[in-house]
């Protein structure tokens, strides 16, 4: 995701100003602040490697929803950190869904699960 302010604005549309977003250098330092504040929260990578399809998991409050690039995915070191793996399920021989509509899919049943 490009990371300027007037695309993020864009993308965000209305629902920007509800958002805690947080930037971190690297996944590292990622790891490193969560650690430090002590969170526990899972991390859920949302992958086309995954091993559980997406209608048979289920989501607890506080996931970490992991989204790759959509041309690559994940990187093999964050397959490897996290907790779940899980996809959505796709017709057979077809490589993967547009990151955007893969994100409003995941969050919604995600949302859904915990009673919006």
């Amino acid at each position: 995701f490009p990371w300027h302010e007037g695309k993020l604005k864009r993308a965000g549309m209305d629902y920007l100003a509800r958002a805690n977003v947080q930037r971190h250098k690297s996944w590292a330092a990622f790891l490193q602040v969560k650690a430090e504040i002590g969170l526990q929260n899972r991390l859920v990578a949302l992958t086309t490697k995954g091993s559980t399809e997406l209608q048979n998991f289920t989501f607890e409050r506080g996931d970490f929803l992991l989204f790759g690039q959509e041309s690559a995915g994940l990187p093999e070191h964050v397959h490897t950190q996290a907790h779940a793996r899980v996809k959505i399920p796709m017709v057979t021989g077809e490589r993967s869904i547009n990151l955007a509509q893969s994100c409003a899919i995941v969050s919604f049943e995600a949302l859904r699960q915990q009673g919006f």
